[in-house]
């Protein structure tokens, strides 16, 4: 699926520049259900490339999305040795 990094930026500046980060959206994860202004990084990396037309995850609420489950998407290539 190719990515479109336009789009994404567009997304980014319209709608996540300047959050903060969601230290209490993390309670999510253990069944606290909390809901705040901030964002969590695989919330955000889901609604980017999402809006790049990566369509990751199908249709599950991002905020739903658990840092693991990436590893797990098909959509996803792991990178070995970048760094």
């Amino acid at each position: 699926v190719p990515f479109q990094p336009k789009a994404a930026m567009f997304w980014f500046y319209k709608y996540a520049n300047g959050l903060p980060y969601g230290w209490l959206d993390l309670l999510n994860f253990v069944g606290i259900s909390v809901d705040t202004k901030g964002t969590i990084c695989s919330t955000f990396v889901t609604d980017f490339l999402r809006a790049g037309a990566v369509p990751i995850f199908n249709a599950e609420p991002s905020r739903d999305i658990a840092p693991f489950q990436f590893l797990t998407s098909e959509l996803l290539t792991p990178v070995e040795g970048a760094l």
